[in-house]
């Protein structure tokens, strides 16, 4: 079929996010391969009838589709590094207390590379737990998913995620009764 065709060939590309932003740390390329392996398993799971990992995964692609369009608009690549350190520090206390001290030196390491103060980007991005790092742009301290959709010019994407979100959280009888129905 032309979607199998079209995913086969979407899989085998390489960079298909870097659109001339700075990336020394190859983070977009990471995000390239998740997004891509996330559309292949998305595909399979609808072929296959699994509508739960179908909507869970429709959830993660919307979010970082939204998300990578944010990141791409800044080419020096310094926004895309807040994210990694916001993802990092946000997810801090689940390390112990050796991982912690490892944690602290990969954020140093990223601070440097990408030229940023490690104490003042820290305490910055601490705030806003783990949508900190759009907290400038966006002009509030805890940024939501909404917020980020709004930023973006397209607040219907968010009604496209909580479609998803409804049926993978179990929140309507809509979201439960129609995919068993019509699919």
């Amino acid at each position: 079929s032309s979607v199998s065709k079209f995913l086969k060939k979407f899989s085998e590309q390489r960079d298909v996010l870097s659109g001339g932003v700075r990336d020394p740390l190859g983070l977009l390329q990471g995000w390239s391969q998740y997004m891509r392996d996330l559309m292949i398993e998305l595909f399979n799971s609808f072929i296959y009838g699994n509508l739960l990992s179908v909507s869970a995964m429709t959830r993660a692609l919307i979010e970082s589709y939204v998300y990578v369009r944010i990141l791409l608009e800044d080419a020096s690549g310094i926004r895309l590094g807040e994210w990694c350190l916001c993802s990092l520090l946000s997810g801090k206390g689940g390390f112990g207390k050796k991982g912690e001290e490892k944690l602290q030196d990969i954020v140093a390491g990223i601070c440097q590379t990408l030229e940023l103060d490690r104490r003042e980007c820290c305490a910055r991005l601490k705030k806003g737990r783990q949508n900190g790092w759009l907290s400038e742009i966006v002009g509030k301290n805890r940024v939501t998913f909404w917020d980020a959709c709004k930023y973006l010019g397209e607040p219907e994407i968010y009604d496209d995620f909580q479609t998803a979100s409804a049926f993978v959280h179990g929140q309507d009888i809509v979201s439960k009764c129609i995919p068993f129905t019509f699919y």
